[in-house]
């Protein structure tokens, strides 16, 4: 309206945003983890998480297809979200950085050929068979729709 000659918020000086310092843990502090969370349904999932900085929703949408155990690679492909009235979708990754190779240490090549042995005997047992579309991840599964259940 013309009323004030000059904007005051010019004035302001704006206070730059304070980075924090990421902390990650040391060898100690990964080997107690694990040993703790060696009974865990999850111990696979987390063994994953810390040895390839894969997001959590990246981890969650990984098929047995993205998981190459003769080359010790995982493709990452998609991520699983959870929408606002709690339904989960696949989804693409934002960039193509997201969509990317990994490269597995030995360890965990090791730990996930172990996981696959356990599923396929655990899938025979009902008389079912393990597929490679598939999600890897334990205490999800997709039916035949495609719902995630």
């Amino acid at each position: 309206m013309g009323m004030v000659s000059r904007n005051i918020c010019d004035a302001l000086e704006v206070p730059k945003k304070q980075r924090k310092e990421m902390t990650v843990w040391n060898e100690i502090e990964v080997k107690q983890f694990l040993s703790s969370a060696k009974d865990n349904k999850y111990y696979e999932l987390f063994y994953l998480a810390l040895f390839t900085g894969m997001r959590r929703s990246e981890l969650l949408a990984l098929r047995w297809q993205d998981i190459d155990l003769d080359l010790g690679k995982i493709h990452v492909t998609r991520g699983l979200q959870q929408l606002k009235d709690s339904s989960l979708i696949f989804t693409q990754p934002k960039t193509e950085k997201s969509r990317r190779a990994i490269s597995l240490p030995p360890s965990a090549t090791l730990v996930l050929k172990d996981y696959r042995s356990r599923k396929t005997l655990e899938q025979a047992l009902k008389g079912k068979t393990l597929n490679d579309s598939d999600l890897y991840s334990p205490g999800i599964t997709v039916n035949p729709s495609g719902q995630i259940l």
